[in-house]
């Protein structure tokens, strides 16, 4: 007689996707400049990577021109153009 295993015709479950916290911090005109922001990119990373993220994403107006390139200098890539329907009135 053969050892049988059986054998579950359930599907496997995925993994349920992590939750996608978010963060929005300003920083005032007249505190630029001093490293606030990039204290608070820098704590984000930490904690997202303390969680368990794998990336951070970020989201900023297209006229943020200045922004962005904080942004770029403080290791994040362009990766993708959003488009926004406003709907009603």
């Amino acid at each position: 007689m053969t050892n049988m295993t059986p054998v579950s015709t359930t599907p496997a479950s995925k993994p349920k996707p992590r939750p996608r916290p978010q963060v929005m911090k300003l920083t005032e005109a007249a505190a630029q400049g001093l490293g606030i922001g990039r204290q608070l990119l820098k704590e984000a990373d930490h904690r997202a990577r303390v969680g368990g993220a794998s990336r951070i994403e970020l989201t900023s107006g297209s006229q943020r021109t200045e922004a962005h390139a904080f942004y770029r200098a403080c290791g994040y890539k362009d990766s993708s153009v959003r488009f926004v329907k406003q709907l009603g009135e």
